[in-house]
């Protein structure tokens, strides 16, 4: 089988349908100079994945309509079982398929067919009712971002698949309630465990105290604030074992889940991000497709040390074709942010990429700066939730939902 798919700016419409069907071969049409750029990467991508689909590259005229018959039509005659697929084509690639279509249909087995960007499902566009590939394709976030010429890496793993979200949520419900000292507890929770013994795993805290009243300034209260975070924590079964002596700290994390949530302050509200996502169902399946939390991407998979351009994505969600890309903020949000955000997105997402910015709350210097925010949100297509401690169960399942097409 060949695919013939006009060539496009977005991988993911060059590349759906060869991941979807796997075919023997794909046809590039286009400019042969933006085409050679590309395809290597195209070709390394099949290779990680073991999918031995060849690609050629065939130069053709967009403005030329006799051209595209012609190119189409030698395509027919020399290659077998021919798909066109007429994903994002302009007027006159898809006039062009449509001509040898209907001269050659009956002589040559052929179809024409395209995908649905936002659903994920191929549509029957030559009225025999087969297509190539039934259901809904989606891609993983690492395919997305690997077809773009970057890698994920995997600095921290995601957490396990049968981790209970209770556990995100009861400690998001501590943390709503009172930020400032949820925000104070976990920096100085962390600051007191960088004195544990380095033998020691993260999940397992032992402290010797004797020597930390001269190395941490404000030992005192910083100590106090501590020590009844962790009593608090007790009290919620986040943390287990926990002795406190006079000179001596020791304790457990219930597991990995609660462990993150505490690593920084505003780790808990990705976690719940994440966990929100992650537990939605429509028709008893998962409704995103893939999830993620803290993706750290390298431009472009080489290693150049500190010269790499490397960004992390708090949260991605995919559904069908459409990336998510979500930044969470617990605290003062720095003017950078959405320009972060949206650098990131534009460069990975794709045409369908949606944008989120999700703050715990929204508190600029006068109104003037808070609409100037905005408004800057709004021009670069970023949909920002301002008010994340005030949400129900219901509000965050709908704001994620209205997110993506379903």
């Amino acid at each position: 089988m060949t695919i013939v798919e006009f060539f496009e700016k977005s991988p993911f419409e060059n590349m759906i349908s060869c991941l979807a069907v796997k075919p023997d071969k794909v046809i590039f049409l286009g400019d042969m100079d933006e085409m050679g750029k590309v395809i290597p990467t195209y070709e390394q991508f099949l290779k990680k994945k073991h999918i031995r689909t060849k690609l050629e590259r065939r130069k053709i005229s967009r403005q030329d309509l006799k051209s595209i018959v012609q190119t189409l039509t030698d395509i027919l005659k020399t290659e077998r079982d021919c798909i066109f697929d007429i994903t994002g084509g302009e007027d006159l690639t898809i006039l062009g398929c449509g001509i040898v279509f209907a001269a050659y249909r009956d002589k040559y087995p052929v179809k024409l067919q395209r995908f649905d960007m936002e659903s994920g499902k191929i549509i029957d566009c030559d009225g025999d009712d087969e297509v190539s590939f039934q259901g809904a394709f989606s891609f993983t976030v690492e395919e997305m971002i690997a077809l773009q010429g970057g890698v994920v890496l995997t600095d921290y793993p995601q957490p396990d698949p049968d981790a209970d979200k209770q556990d995100v949520d009861m400690l998001w419900n501590m943390a709503r309630r009172e930020l400032r000292f949820w925000n104070d507890s976990v920096k100085y929770l962390k600051e007191f465990e960088k004195r544990t013994s380095p033998e020691q795993d993260k999940m397992h805290i032992d402290i010797d105290l004797t020597d930390l009243s001269y190395e941490i300034q404000g030992y005192g209260r910083k100590l106090k604030q501590y020590t009844d975070f962790l009593e608090d924590l007790v009290g919620l079964g986040a943390i287990e074992d926990f002795w406190l002596g006079r000179n001596h700290i020791s304790y457990s994390y219930k597991n990995a889940v609660v462990r993150r949530c505490l690593n920084s302050p505003g780790d808990i509200l990705e976690m719940k991000v994440y966990f929100e996502a992650r537990s939605m169902r429509r028709d008893g399946k998962p409704f995103f497709d893939s999830c993620q939390i803290g993706v750290n991407i390298d431009w472009d998979g080489v290693d150049r040390h500190d010269n790499d351009t490397r960004n992390e994505i708090d949260v991605i969600l995919i559904r069908g074709l459409t990336p998510v890309f979500i930044s969470c903020k617990i605290g003062q949000i720095q003017e950078i942010e959405p320009y972060k955000l949206w650098t990131v997105a534009e460069r990975f997402g794709g045409k369908r990429v949606r944008k989120m910015l999700i703050a715990s709350n929204f508190d600029r210097y006068d109104e003037k700066s808070e609409l100037a925010f905005l408004n800057r949100a709004k021009e670069m297509g970023i949909t920002f939730i301002a008010n994340a401690t005030q949400m129900s169960d219901m509000d965050w399942r709908n704001m994620l939902k209205n997110m993506v097409p379903w």
